[in-house]
C-alpha cells in the first residue's frame, strides 16, 4: 500500500487494470442493491435514502424487503444471465457520505445494527454464465428461479 506521506505531484487518474480493484469484495462480485430494503430503511429512519449511497452495480425493484439476506449460496437469473448469491454486504462508513455532496450526514451503519441487528443493504453476486444484463431486465427470486428462452 501507498504511505500517503509519499505522495508528490498532483493528483491523477491512472488505469490500475490488473493491479488494483476497488471493489466491495475481494473477488470483486457484482453487487446488487434491492430498493425495498432501502425504502424500509429510509422509513426507519425517517429520511429520505438515496440508493446509490450503497453503490450498487445493480438496484433491484419488486422483492419484500431484506428477503435478500437469506440467500447465500442461492441461484439467481439476472437478465439471462446466471449468478450466485455470495453474501450480504456489510456496510461501512462510506454509506454515511450524501453522494450529491460528499458531506458525512447520516448514521447509516448505526441505524441498520440499531434497527435490524445487522449492518447488511445488498447482497454480493458472483456470475456463473455470461449472459446479456440490461436496464429493466428481471432479476428472478432463487424461489422462483426458472431457465427463461431467450426472445
Amino acid at each position: 500500500f501507498l504511505d500517503p506521506d509519499d505522495v508528490r505531484g498532483p493528483l491523477k487518474v491512472v488505469d490500475a487494470r490488473g493491479r488494483f480493484r476497488f471493489t466491495d469484495h475481494p473477488l470483486g462480485q457484482v453487487s446488487m442493491i434491492n430498493l425495498a430494503s432501502v425504502r424500509d430503511l429510509s422509513q426507519k429512519m425517517g429520511v429520505e435514502l438515496d440508493p446509490l449511497r450503497f453503490r450498487g452495480n445493480l438496484y433491484v425493484e419488486g422483492w419484500p424487503a431484506w428477503v435478500e439476506n437469506d440467500w447465500r449460496g442461492r441461484e439467481l437469473m439476472v437478465g439471462w444471465a446466471k449468478a450466485t448469491v455470495f453474501e450480504p454486504i456489510v456496510r461501512c462508513a462510506a454509506t454515511e457520505v450524501d453522494p450529491a455532496t460528499g458531506v458525512k450526514d447520516l448514521e447509516v451503519v448505526k441505524a441498520l445494527f440499531d434497527t435490524y441487528g445487522h449492518m447488511n443493504c445488498g447482497i454480493t453476486i458472483r456470475m456463473t454464465t455470461a449472459g446479456r444484463v440490461g436496464l429493466g431486465d428481471a432479476v428472478t427470486a432463487p424461489q422462483d428461479l426458472k431457465t427463461p428462452t431467450p426472445p
